[in-house]
């Protein structure tokens, strides 16, 4: 009889969530944000844009030193050394490789070294057809010239661990005094039919004894595995949804709607579920912020955004992009109900949930801005020291932004009081 009273006792009682149901909860939205704008959008949160315009896909896959902290932009940092721009890239094809209906730029480097020169020719078509018959031209050409032969190179020296995909293939090309390979993209972009033909071969008087090492240094400095196409092959149809507005709408809906909102949920999520512990003790709040922040260190480090983030920011099908996402947004997530779990005990709001539900879902467009699509090897730091200055920096966007929603929703309250 006793056990049935206190089982009739418990079923009577209120119910208070536990933290790591919500916390677990907070997760599962942070993870429909990753999936669910990702297959409406692809590759929003991969790259941050996929939309180049024309005056970066005229040059898209020829080095330079952007994607390195600390050298300028004629010098671009390899594995294999420092290799620098003689002058500049030019808007125009390679002297002995003219085409037509392409836009065509190159550039000479010099290996700082060895004093090696290599050369690099990016053809660019917004046209399959022209594309497919000027690619049959210069393989032709470069067959009565030399011996061409296809190969797969293996870049995997020369990438980050994290990368999915470090084979490519790709054309040898040999003639006695010069050795290069040849390229070939198919749509890297989602704006538009992009192909791209690409030469890295080596120049010049001075030739190094294995120069396959330097040019397989130049083609991961833009290496995009997901496009690459054997060049011998014709280009695959596409395969693109129609271009409706109904559907432009929904997607762009799903974008600018529904992540904010999700990200709005898992902040009061997390909100209600930190509460409870940090009414045990602020000292735990510090021990999950230090331990969210170092997750997210070592898996960006593991990915190589320590010493070199090229685009894509997020390797598409690594196993570490997801859990690199989820720890950064869940740090961005903390840092933005910090602010309402510090200040409630000073200035109490009525209604704190729907508080910190509005002020993550505003919050959201700017810390995408912000944090998720800046560049940390962009800041005028060592590589070593830029991913973290980024992190907090990130943290106190996200907290500043907060803790002014918060004054702003006790002022409102207040006034309607």
């Amino acid at each position: 009889m006793n056990k049935i009273n206190r089982w009739k006792k418990f079923l009577s009682e209120p119910k208070t969530p536990q933290p790591a149901a919500l916390m677990g909860l907070s997760l599962l939205c942070m993870i429909l944000i990753w999936f669910v704008p990702g297959f409406l959008e692809p590759g929003l949160f991969l790259s941050g844009s996929d939309h180049p315009g024309p005056y970066l896909k005229q040059v898209w896959f020829i080095p330079d030193g952007s994607g390195t902290a600390g050298y300028p932009l004629s010098t671009v940092h390899t594995t294999e050394g420092d290799y620098h721009i003689d002058g500049d890239i030019v808007i125009r094809p390679i002297p002995s490789f003219s085409v037509h209906a392409a836009t065509a730029a190159h550039a000479v480097y010099t290996r700082e070294e060895t004093g090696e020169e290599y050369v690099v020719g990016q053809w660019w078509y917004t046209d399959e057809e022209a594309f497919r018959d000027e690619k049959k031209v210069f393989l032709r050409s470069l067959a009565e010239r030399g011996e061409v032969s296809p190969v797969m190179l293996d870049l995997g020296d020369h990438l980050s661990t994290a990368a999915a995909e470090q084979a490519c293939p790709a054309l040898r090309f040999t003639n006695g005094t010069v050795t290069g390979y040849i390229l070939t993209y198919e749509r890297p972009f989602d704006n538009g039919d992009d192909f791209f033909i690409v030469y890295y071969g080596t120049c010049g008087n001075v030739l190094g004894p294995d120069p396959k090492g330097s040019l397989q240094a130049l083609i991961a400095e833009r290496f995009s595995p997901s496009a690459v196409r054997p060049p011998g092959e014709d280009p695959e149809p596409a395969v693109r949804m129609p271009d409706a507005s109904a559907l432009g709408m929904i997607r762009y809906a799903g974008v600018l709607i529904l992540t904010p909102l999700l990200f709005g949920c898992a902040a009061a999520l997390l909100f209600q579920g930190v509460r409870i512990e940090v009414q045990a003790g602020s000292r735990r709040l510090l021990i999950l912020f230090a331990g969210l922040a170092l997750l997210y260190l070592v898996l960006a480090s593991l990915m190589g955004v320590s010493t070199r983030m090229d685009l894509p920011n997020f390797l598409p099908g690594s196993l570490l992009s997801l859990p690199t996402f989820l720890s950064g947004l869940t740090l961005l997530c903390l840092a933005a109900v910090t602010p309402f779990l510090l200040l409630t005990r000073h200035l109490p709001l009525r209604r704190p949930i729907p508080a910190v539900v509005v002020s993550g879902t505003l919050l959201f467009p700017y810390l995408v801005v912000l944090v998720l699509w800046t560049d940390p090897l962009h800041l005028p730091l060592p590589p070593s020291l830029a991913l973290l200055v980024s992190t907090l920096r990130g943290v106190g966007i996200a907290a500043a932004g907060a803790a002014v929603l918060f004054v702003g929703w006790a002022a409102v309250e207040r006034i309607r009081t």
